[in-house]
């Protein structure tokens, strides 16, 4: 998914726009959350508060029973798949705060954005690929690695990636480009750890089971297909493909 505009950070100086008074409630999986009331709004904990990337809607809430204040970002589910997932009801995305997360693939800024959010300081977003947004984001985010190479080359950034929790990658023409995610899934994915996979809705069979090199590649019995979502957005149907590696009990 290409990036919806250049990174541009605006720090916002007078809160006077944002919504004090709006709820903020913890929504289905640790560090996502969602605004009560009529607009239903996915978001996330800024990790650098006052700072909007990408024009989002920023909300600062008062604790209850205190005087401090947390800023929430809204997390636009039209402009990002792993939002539009949430929203669609997948079981589980395995991103938690602490977690460590390789990204591939056509990166989308945005979810860059909100990944770092949501692994907070002690996590680790990896990206691969050369975005001059993510490039610029990693100035103020220091939880996120961009590492400026193609993800088939998945063994020349071995010594910048340490083993991660769950790999999240995005891509939309070449179903052969399968074999390279599924390199970077057993060079990089922890054993019982989770991967991510976003693919057009044409690369789908029948039955709802991403078609030819993706099933050939993915029915090893290392890798194990958990679910799949169908995800309608502004630039056209695709899916999000959630599956686990080695599991632990196998």
């Amino acid at each position: 998914m290409t990036s919806p505009t250049p990174y541009m950070p605006i720090l916002v100086s007078s809160f006077s726009s944002l919504k004090k008074q709006i709820k903020v409630v913890p929504f289905r999986f640790e560090g996502v959350f969602k605004t009560k009331g009529k607009d239903n709004m996915l978001c996330t904990k800024n990790l650098v508060p006052g700072e909007a990337l990408y024009g989002e809607e920023l909300m600062r809430v008062q604790n209850e029973g205190d005087i401090t204040e947390v800023e929430y970002r809204v997390w636009n589910p039209f402009r990002s798949k792993l939002s539009a997932a949430i929203m669609y009801g997948v079981t589980n995305i395995w991103i938690k705060p602490g977690s460590r997360v390789l990204y591939l693939g056509n990166v989308c800024g945005l979810t860059v954005s909100n990944l770092s959010d949501l692994v907070g300081s002690d996590g680790m977003v990896y990206v691969v690929g050369y975005i001059d947004d993510v490039v610029g984001m990693a100035g103020t985010r220091p939880n996120v690695v961009t590492i400026i190479e193609k993800f088939w080359n998945h063994g020349n950034y071995r010594m910048l990636v340490s083993t991660v929790d769950v790999i999240f990658a995005e891509y939309d023409r070449h179903l052969d480009e399968t074999l390279f995610m599924v390199n970077n899934v057993r060079f990089y994915l922890r054993a019982g750890g989770h991967y991510m996979i976003s693919t057009r809705a044409n690369n789908l069979n029948s039955t709802g089971q991403v078609k030819d090199v993706f099933t050939i590649h993915f029915q090893r019995k290392e890798f194990k297909q958990i679910e799949t979502i169908m995800l309608n957005l502004m630039e056209g149907a695709c899916s999000l493909v959630v599956g686990s590696y080695r599991l632990l009990d196998d």
